[in-house]
């Protein structure tokens, strides 16, 4: 499995906002920092939950795998891929397209394939640029995401989009996130607290500028803990598109939960 720690964190945040990744692939990173302040999101409560002790982490962790119950187990029997943004700027909406997928298996909606593109045109003109995470999560919860039959994944522009994709979109809303608040000494445990719960967090990192979705919480070695999640790099990227992001270089700037999908067959 591919860990991401203080060790090696360097490696992977590429300079200048690219990076080339294990299989010679270029790749971009183009998510902005959060300027949001927690409570000015309307489509965003604040994180007031209570936090799973730290000392319950290893026990939960070992039954949820037990159990089959963890995320990375429903979107395998859910048949949900790994993204690939290939060469786009369009991390951020990967990231919030791939946490309100999850977020429906979670609800047991039928699996529908999602487009990250019908995201990102919309709040960056159709241009190929980075945006603001909290710009993506406003879309869907606004105007939802069509599927891949009517937006092409990496679509930009909007000429490939097809007639009726703003309808299908709205079949795939999520109404409400976790607005999970900034970097702080509980952002961690904010975080291991809703994967614990099984709800995905949509996260961006300023040292990598880049978006990613975190789907379980991990134990890397005894009372070492991590997220592991997904990235939008294709399946050849780390394990299925999967890998490891230690506490520490792992825990987010910003970071939003799924609260509630809308209910759609289709």
């Amino acid at each position: 499995m591919l860990i991401i720690d203080e060790s090696n964190w360097r490696d992977h945040a590429g300079e200048n906002g690219v990076v080339i990744d294990g299989g010679g692939q270029r790749r971009v990173m183009a998510c902005k920092p959060r300027r949001a302040p927690v409570g000015s999101l309307k489509y965003a409560v604040k994180p007031e939950f209570d936090l799973i002790p730290r000392n319950e982490y290893s026990s939960r962790i070992k039954d949820i795998k037990a159990a089959g119950a963890d995320t990375r187990t429903l979107l395998k029997e859910k048949r949900i891929p790994a993204f690939d943004q290939q060469q786009t700027s369009t991390c951020h909406a990967q990231s919030c397209a791939l946490g309100v997928m999850a977020s429906r298996a979670r609800q047991g909606e039928a699996t529908v394939i999602l487009s990250p593109g019908s995201i990102s045109g919309p709040i960056t003109g159709y241009r190929d640029e980075g945006a603001y995470i909290e710009d993506d999560l406003r879309q869907v919860a606004d105007f939802g995401v069509a599927t891949i039959d009517f937006v092409p994944p990496n679509q930009i522009s909007r000429r490939g989009w097809k007639p009726g994709a703003e309808e299908n979109a709205k079949l795939h809303r999520l109404t409400q996130w976790i607005d999970m608040g900034s970097k702080d000494s509980q952002m961690f445990d904010r975080c291991a607290t809703q994967l614990l719960l099984g709800n995905p967090v949509c996260v961006a990192y300023d040292w990598w500028e880049h978006a990613v979705t975190l789907i379980d919480l991990v134990e890397i070695s005894p009372g070492v803990f991590g997220f592991e999640f997904r990235n939008s790099w294709g399946a050849t990227y780390g394990d299925d598109g999967y890998g490891v992001l230690a506490e520490g270089r792992g825990t987010p700037n910003a970071a939003y939960s799924p609260v509630q999908a809308t209910a759609s067959t289709y």
